[in-house]
């Protein structure tokens, strides 16, 4: 008579490791896509910050109202440029009439977060292609004309 056969081996523990090697790599990949999508955001809505205060800015110019026009721009101009010569400088150039913002990208080296390029139209028909450098100061992003 030949001895009985040996029972047959389980699978359960190989398909119990299995289950939670796959619920662990779903949940890491997760939580990364997750991080990576929330600093996606942030930069984006930085990069949004940063187009808006230039158009403000160029609004205000557009509007002949240099002294809110002087405020808003970087604290490295005003420190070169009183508001009187800023105003008198503004006053002398052709009338901005017109602008479109042509994008913006990040920068970060010099101190210049990013960089936002605009198309300037003035009255009496020239334009203009400008970069205006947008840096961070006391917690607002302002253009650097």
């Amino acid at each position: 008579m030949l001895p009985p056969a040996p029972p047959p081996k389980s699978r359960k523990g190989w398909v119990i490791g299995l289950s939670i090697a796959v619920v662990v790599l779903v949940l890491c990949c997760g939580c990364l896509g997750l991080g990576g999508f929330a600093v996606y955001r942030a930069i984006g809505s930085e990069k949004d910050r940063a187009r808006d205060n230039t158009a403000e800015y160029l609004d205000a110019l557009k509007d002949q109202q240099y002294e809110d026009a002087y405020t808003m721009i970087c604290k490295r101009d005003r420190d070169h440029q009183t508001k009187e010569q800023f105003v008198t400088e503004q006053t002398a150039k052709p009338k901005l009439v017109d602008y479109d913002i042509r994008g913006t990208s990040i920068s970060r080296e010099d101190g210049v977060e990013y960089q936002v390029r605009t198309h300037l139209k003035f009255q009496g028909g020239s334009s203009q292609n400008k970069q205006f450098d947008v840096v961070s100061d006391d917690d607002h992003l302002r253009p650097c004309p």
